[in-house]
């Protein structure tokens, strides 16, 4: 399992499966998400290309976190969270990161 996606289950556990979830925390999971992706995007592009493109790659990580804040902050308001599992959370998060690095 890669780290990102360890980082990202953490979360997904520590937050989203809360009991007190609301869209404070909704808003803090996002964050968090963007730091895990544009620190995964800049250690991958240092070890492929070795340049600065660290300004694409912040822009890119904050279009995948708003993504991923709206797709959970509609699933809590629809109360749909808990019908999935941490894994099926994780999926659609790796869905949104795939559909947005293609602009990297």
């Amino acid at each position: 399992m890669s780290k990102l996606k360890e980082k990202i289950l953490k979360d997904i556990n520590e937050i989203i499966f809360h009991k007190d979830l609301d869209t404070g925390k909704i808003s803090v999971f996002s964050m968090k998400m963007f730091y895990h992706i544009s620190n995964d995007f800049i250690g991958i592009n240092d070890k492929l290309r070795g340049d600065n493109n660290d300004d694409k790659i912040y822009e890119i990580s904050g279009l995948c976190s708003d993504n991923i804040e709206c797709t959970i902050r509609n699933l809590f308001i629809m109360n749909r969270i808990n019908t999935f599992t941490d894994e099926e959370i994780y999926k659609m998060i790796y869905n949104v990161i795939l559909t947005n690095i293609k602009y990297l």
